[in-house]
């Protein structure tokens, strides 16, 4: 795709009622999708999962990486696979891929579906921070073990294939976030039919970001999942796809989370995207 060699992982349905385009998360691989893909599938949800750019078995350049590189890549999956409207679907970093690919091709998906999403948090002050000169301290084995370790962000970057993916988006961060690349006002203009799946145990991204995505997309459709972490695919795939289908099959999905209420008008401010 656009000259990039990829690993297209399908679960396909027959009869197929829908089409989901998915897209993991950092480290990850269109395998995530594996534990949901039965009952799914079974209800007639066809699953195409790439592996992103970067990541499994997909080819891994040096360089050039950006969030319009990673939906134009989206964009051709859909049209390669020949996919019409699918409902498109991002976990973690994959969910800012996925966002923003819905901004800036609106009429080529059917409705969004952002699973504990990056792109919303301050998480992206952090990664941020490995574009700077720091990234020589960063890149040793101390700082590692005995720094990084004590932070959440540390999960994604344990094995040394995912640490050498991470190395590979040096200098390509900025293009990477959704704020520095300019896409926070195309991400706030989306209104395709939108769902957001929350694992409420993540010990990744502050549950704090639910308001900033309330904010950016106030007609989505917040769930939230008490038992599940940052992966509810994995953690509880079986609420995971009935949540997954009632959307689809555009049944009331709705639970607002406790405690949470719907943000205000939304007022700029200077917090970071998220990871």
């Amino acid at each position: 795709m656009l000259g990039y060699k990829h690993m297209v992982h399908s679960f396909p349905a027959k009869p197929e009622r829908h089409s989901l385009l998915a897209i993991h998360g950092f480290g990850a691989s269109g395998q995530s999708f594996r534990f949901a893909a039965p009952m799914l599938t079974e209800a007639g949800v066809s699953i195409v999962a790439p592996d992103q750019l970067n990541f499994g078995e997909s080819e891994r350049p040096e360089g050039g990486y950006s969030l319009y590189l990673y939906a134009q890549l989206t964009l051709e999956a859909s049209t390669a696979m020949e996919l019409e409207r699918p409902f498109l679907l991002g976990h973690s970093a994959g969910g800012k891929i996925a966002v923003v690919t819905a901004a800036l091709f609106p009429d080529a998906f059917s409705g969004l579906i952002l699973v504990n999403p990056g792109g919303f948090s301050v998480l992206a002050r952090v990664l941020l921070l490995a574009d700077s000169s720091l990234f020589r301290l960063v890149d040793t084995p101390f700082f590692r073990k005995r720094i990084l370790s004590r932070f959440r962000i540390a999960e994604t970057v344990e094995a040394p294939e995912q640490w050498e993916a991470f190395c590979r988006f040096h200098g390509e961060n900025a293009s990477l976030d959704i704020d520095r690349s300019g896409l926070r006002q195309s991400v706030r203009s989306i209104c395709m039919p939108t769902l957001v799946i929350w694992g409420a145990r993540d010990r990744m991204i502050p549950r704090g970001t639910l308001k900033r995505i309330g904010r950016d997309i106030p007609h989505a459709k917040i769930v939230v999942m008490d038992d599940s972490g940052h992966s509810p695919m994995y953690d509880d795939p079986d609420e995971f796809s009935r949540l997954v289908i009632a959307f689809l099959e555009q049944d009331n999905v709705s639970r607002i989370p406790e405690g949470w209420s719907p943000p205000g008008p939304h007022t700029p401010d200077q917090s970071g995207s998220g990871d």
